[in-house]
C-alpha cells in the first residue's frame, strides 16, 4: 500500500494492512488518529478531553484507571 492509497482508504481495508504489522498501541494510535480528523465534529469538552486521555494512555503516560473510566463515561454523556 502506499502513501497515497493510505491517505485515501477506507478505514477496514487500512486495519486489515496493520493486522499482523502493528502492537496495539500503534492501533490505539492509528485510532486516536481518526478521532483527531473529525476533531470538529465532537461536540462535548469531555468527548475531547478522553481522546486527549487516550493518547496519553497509548504514550504511557500517567493515568489512572479511574481517570480513564471516569472521562469515558462523560464523552459517552456528552
Amino acid at each position: 500500500m502506499t502513501e497515497q492509497e493510505w491517505l485515501h482508504a477506507l478505514p477496514e481495508p487500512m486495519l486489515e494492512f496493520l493486522r499482523d504489522r502493528a502492537g496495539t498501541r500503534r492501533l490505539r494510535l492509528v485510532a486516536l488518529a481518526c478521532c483527531r480528523s473529525v476533531w470538529d465534529l465532537l461536540p462535548h469538552p469531555s468527548s475531547r478531553r478522553a481522546v486527549e486521555l487516550l493518547e496519553e494512555y497509548a504514550d504511557q503516560q500517567t493515568i489512572t484507571d479511574l481517570e480513564w473510566r471516569t472521562f469515558r463515561a462523560l464523552a459517552y454523556q456528552g
